[in-house]
């Protein structure tokens, strides 16, 4: 039997475009050193000279990465896996597990060994979480697309970040996506709210709309359901959580950017020893097992459960995405 592990977690928001978060939202008064959590022991990180703890509240979020802003490198978490490692306190590898039904979710940092996650080779030399994507399929049909959009390079390829909520397509990508997705209900009738594209329905979205599939290299599938891409705003009023590439910033025009909403209840790994990275659809308020480095014991982390919602909730004005995460503090018991 594997020793167990509490985690402590802390809310954070999400805000959409470039706003900072509110002062001391989430790491009020924090210390000139960071605890962060490994697989089994609490260690407390210097940060940079002339720097505090993360104030964005999330360390795994890319500054700048909201709404319409280039990507930029996740800075606090590369410090941290930095020292941790040179210490030989753990390998460069974290994960996250963001629940959706019941709110809150997982985040750890070190080897997960269960469960077992396929991965995907990210692409050398660049600055963000970049994979080769190789197709999408909507309801089992492969889009037909021209091959320069799964091409990788600067302002192109596809990026894995959790730190955006929402997904940005190429607009050729986005309306393909768009018209197979809607092929069976062309009586819909669609309206903007604020910036989203929403529309009125009575019905299980998950049983009358199609599957989508992201494949990348390594045959590894990205399975995004509709209650993945749709959210609620509202009595029988649902939108649409992919973006339109081509009406954001001039960077993005012609990237695949996946964020949170497609990234929820999975279990994902970042590799960065080997540089892959992997997920595998899960049960976010479970747990999962970590390899402590130093002594060669497994401990177990628990998922924390910060919200009662069963799903995101949406403010009237869509200007932040309530959503749950882990700080990592594990304290064994």
């Amino acid at each position: 039997m594997t020793p167990r592990t509490r985690l402590l977690g802390a809310r954070f928001r999400a805000i959409r475009g470039s706003a900072p978060p509110p002062t001391g939202a989430c790491c009020p008064g924090a210390p000139p050193a960071c605890p962060v959590s490994t697989a089994s022991r609490m260690v407390t990180v210097a940060p940079p000279q002339g720097t505090s703890c993360p104030t964005s509240c999330s360390l795994i979020r890319c500054p700048g990465m909201g709404g319409h802003d280039p990507p930029t490198p996740p800075s606090h978490l590369g410090v941290v896996l930095s020292k941790l490692s040179a210490a030989g306190k753990v390998k460069k590898i974290f994960a996250h597990c963001l629940d959706t039904i019941n709110g809150g979710g997982i985040f750890a940092i070190g080897n997960v060994v269960q469960p077992k996650v396929k991965t995907t080779p990210l692409v050398p030399n660049m600055p963000h979480y970049n994979v080769n994507l190789k197709s999408i399929d909507v309801g089992g049909t492969a889009l037909k697309l021209p091959s320069h959009m799964f091409d990788t390079g600067e302002k192109k390829g596809t990026i894995i970040d959790s730190g955006t909520t929402l997904t940005y397509l190429p607009e050729i990508v986005y309306k393909e996506i768009m018209l197979a997705v809607f092929a069976k209900h062309k009586d819909i009738t669609f309206h903007n709210v604020q910036e989203f594209l929403c529309f009125q329905y009575v019905g299980r979205v998950d049983d009358d709309f199609p599957k989508i599939t992201f494949h990348f290299e390594n045959d590894l599938p990205l399975n995004v359901y509709p209650h993945d891409y749709f959210f609620e705003n509202g009595d029988n009023l649902y939108c649409v959580g992919f973006q339109n590439g081509g009406l954001q910033s001039k960077d993005g025009k012609g990237m695949v950017l996946l964020g949170d909403l497609v990234l929820s209840n999975k279990l994902v790994v970042y590799d960065l020893e080997n540089q892959v990275i992997g997920w595998i659809e899960y049960n976010c308020s479970s747990s999962i097992k970590i390899k402590d480095e130093q002594t060669g014991a497994t401990y177990t982390v628990d998922a924390h459960n910060i919200s009662s919602g069963r799903r995101f909730h949406w403010q009237k004005h869509l200007a932040v995405l309530l959503v749950t995460m882990v700080y990592s503090y594990l304290i064994i018991f």
